[in-house]
């Protein structure tokens, strides 16, 4: 993922025009989109709340008031963030440099509690109970328990290494001593170069050996759940009265059904997408709905991997019909499920579809609302009966944020928003770009330039003229 050279994560209401160089007055200033939208019920008196991040930052607001819940440290700068997890007293972030940050409830805000490394970046994450799921480029799924990495706080480095691998060397758990990368001084300009490049080498080996302590002392609490062979785009649970199931999804057109916590048990694979897939929604116990880069959206019976349905949205058909020959298919996105409704977003079409989910796993598209830019994210509240949606500011008076509700005829209707929730982060209009090139699917699409080959064929011998 490519990281823009972003602005100081100050508010627009309180930049001066005094303080701004010369460079940034030129080109205009845009506010960072939302990334993520996500609701839950939180805290100690479980206050519906909603979660929003853009950038690096987010924050949790009460509903429906959306009075902001005080978070401490919520603006470490770690990298964008990639994927979220809310539920209950926990929310997970995962950032672009292969961390994921947990924050718990206590009291009356969120705090910072821990960090866990991983290997790859991460790329979805769900929290079920006390375990926090998530998968990564590799095409890996692990699960880490909070409890036990809670638990694991109180116990020295050194001894769970000790624990988790008998045969460890003392030499590998022994703390590191940062070493300064200045040379002493020299009249050879040739001998300063080579001890630098010494001392810069000597402070990495000592830099990554101390981030495998710190791996290593969290990996008893952190298991590998499931495995595929490509990139892992997306993952969703479902728990159900008898067990809970876990839907992962590739860049290789697959779908796998997982029980959990015993994973090796698969329930079933769901084919049939051509190209790779955006996202799984479940949508109830017995529905599972998918979107892929064909500009399909199709809805599966997660215990069988029977194809229930399949919706083809194309951009430059109205939100159905099949493509135009020749015209490459959009990258179709379920964002949330709610009681039989569904909201999927195309990418790069203003609009956001809602169809209506039968109990037989139909999808009819119900109404196609025009939102007034593209789309990031959508979700539904299941509080206040709305639909929360992000956009693409096309301009510095366009809203982040948009809310629709339905009238008493079923169609979807704008309502205001408080206008604080417009602000988040001031960039330049070519940070904004490389920003969201970052954060598009279309990225993950296949392209392969195959040469062709003519037969081969016996050389022949010339005639002398």
């Amino acid at each position: 993922m490519t990281t823009p050279a972003m602005a100081t994560p100050t508010p627009s209401a309180t930049t001066s025009s005094s303080t701004t160089t010369p460079s940034t007055a030129a080109s205009a200033t845009m506010q960072l989109p939302y990334s993520h939208i996500k609701y839950a019920t939180a805290g100690g008196g479980q206050q519906p709340s909603v979660l929003v991040a853009w950038g690096a930052n987010f924050a949790v607001y009460s509903i429906p008031e959306f009075n902001k819940v005080p978070c401490g440290q919520c603006d470490l700068r770690r990298g964008f963030i990639t994927a979220v997890g809310f539920s209950g007293n926990l929310i997970a972030t995962a950032t672009e440099d292969k961390q994921i940050l947990l924050w718990s409830h206590t009291g009356a805000q969120w705090e910072y509690e821990r960090t866990i490394k991983t290997k790859k970046k991460i790329t979805a994450i769900e929290i079920l109970s006390h375990h926090v799921i998530f998968s990564d480029k590799f095409g890996e799924v692990y699960v880490a328990d909070v409890d036990r990495l809670r638990a694991l706080a109180n116990v020295p480095p050194a001894e769970v290494v000790k624990t988790a691998s008998p045969t460890s060397t003392a030499s590998a758990v022994s703390p590191v001593t940062p070493t300064a990368v200045n040379p002493p001084p020299s009249k050879d300009i040739s001998v300063t170069n080579r001890l630098a490049k010494k001392l810069r080498k000597q402070q990495q080996q000592q830099q990554h050996q101390s981030q495998k302590v710190e791996y290593q002392h969290q990996k008893p609490a952190i298991k590998l759940a499931i495995g595929h062979c490509s990139l892992v785009t997306s993952l969703a649970c479902m728990r159900t009265d008898t067990t809970t199931l876990v839907a992962t999804c590739d860049r290789d057109e697959r779908i796998r059904v997982s029980r959990f916590p015993q994973t090796c048990i698969i329930e079933s694979f769901c084919m049939g997408h051509t190209e790779f897939i955006s996202d799984v929604v479940f949508c109830g116990s017995t529905i599972l709905v998918s979107g892929a880069g064909d500009g399909t959206l199709r809805s599966w019976d997660p215990l069988t991997g029977k194809c229930l349905c399949i919706q083809y949205l194309c951009q430059g058909a109205s939100g159905r019909g099949l493509p135009p020959p020749g015209t490459k298919p959009s990258v179709v996105k379920p964002q949330s499920y709610r009681s039989g409704l569904l909201a999927a977003t195309v990418e790069g079409v203003p609009q956001l579809f809602v169809f209506v989910v039968t109990s037989d796993g139909q999808l009819a598209l119900a109404q196609s609302i025009d939102i007034g830019g593209v789309p990031t994210a959508a979700s539904f509240s299941p509080f206040d009966n709305s639909l929360l949606v992000s956009l693409i500011p096309e301009s510095p008076e366009t809203p982040l944020l948009k809310a629709f509700k339905p009238d008493s005829t079923s169609t979807w209707q704008a309502v205001p928003l408080p206008a604080f929730l417009n602000s988040t982060v001031t960039v330049t209009e070519k940070e904004l770009k490389v920003y969201i090139k970052s954060q598009q699917q279309e990225q993950m699409r296949k392209v392969c330039n195959l040469k062709v080959h003519k037969p081969h064929e016996p050389n022949q011998k010339k005639s002398k003229v």
